[in-house]
């Protein structure tokens, strides 16, 4: 085994380790962006939603460290998959530019406010700027985006499925891969925005008998504005979105959303 196995199977890997649910990749350029692109060890296409493309711990290592042994640098690394597959949920958590990359040391407060007490595996990004937790079996709060906005004071993202996080194995902490619960409730409801139309923050549009604006209103109120109700009860692209259901880009469909409001009260109250 290469000099990660022992390191991460200690941090409370281990069962992990042996399913098929990590990938390497490769940083490429693309449009004056740097990104990580997932592969297979043999050099096709990985996708961090297609399992027939992962593999376990050590067929990833092992590449990992050929490469390094044949001075080929084939990848830059390798990642494991976000999501509950075989038994186990692992949720990541990411904040960018908040660690200084030459001394290690926070350069963002209120970023190390934020996670300064997640009880769970931690370490650096590759980039050694930006810091990554991993949990396992635990539940995001539904009604949250995954990401803060661009005016916080930190950048926050927090993803439970359709992800992978590159791996750096330069820890942060002493703690194994953990089920913490309450930390996980506490960072998201405390940073990161509420979806719009969600249970969580749900878009008050009333008749003038408008009940208080912090209740929260189910789609079937009386209460609603009849053309906005009508429209729940007959689209059901709508109704996902009123409801807070995502396609990925929130911020597109957050935008379409309030278009549609904006149609549906302007037509309908001509």
């Amino acid at each position: 085994m290469g000099n990660y196995y022992d390191s991460f199977k200690e941090a409370g890997f281990g069962d992990v380790m042996n399913t098929k649910r990590f990938v390497m990749f490769k940083i490429v350029e693309r449009d004056g962006k740097k990104i990580k692109v997932p592969f297979q060890p043999n050099g096709t296409p990985a996708k961090s939603t297609d399992s027939s493309t992962w593999y376990t711990f050590s067929e990833c290592e092992d590449k990992l460290m050929n490469d390094i042994f044949n001075y080929t640098h084939t990848f830059d690394g390798m990642g494991i998959i976000l999501g509950d597959y075989y038994g186990t949920k692992i949720v990541g958590i990411d904040l960018d530019h908040c660690i200084d990359g030459i001394t290690g040391q926070w350069t963002n407060e209120y970023a190390k406010e934020a996670v300064k007490d997640l009880q769970s595996y931690a370490e650096r990004s590759i980039s050694g700027t930006g810091f990554h937790c991993l949990m396992k079996d635990v539940k995001v709060p539904e009604g949250y985006k995954t990401r803060n906005g661009a005016d916080a004071k930190f950048d926050l993202e927090v993803y439970e499925s359709g992800r992978y996080f590159t791996l750096s194995f330069d820890k942060l902490n002493e703690q194994p891969l953990s089920e913490d619960q309450d930390g996980l409730t506490k960072l998201v409801e405390t940073y990161l925005p509420k979806k719009i139309g969600s249970s969580a923050s749900k878009v008050n549009l009333f008749t003038s008998n408008a009940i208080p604006q912090n209740k929260p209103v189910e789609s079937n109120s009386t209460e609603l504005h009849p053309s906005v109700k009508a429209e729940l009860l007959n689209d059901i692209n709508f109704r996902k979105l009123w409801e807070g259901e995502r396609s990925g880009n929130e911020s597109r469909d957050d935008f379409n959303l309030m278009s549609r409001l904006v149609r549906i009260l302007h037509t309908k109250d001509k």
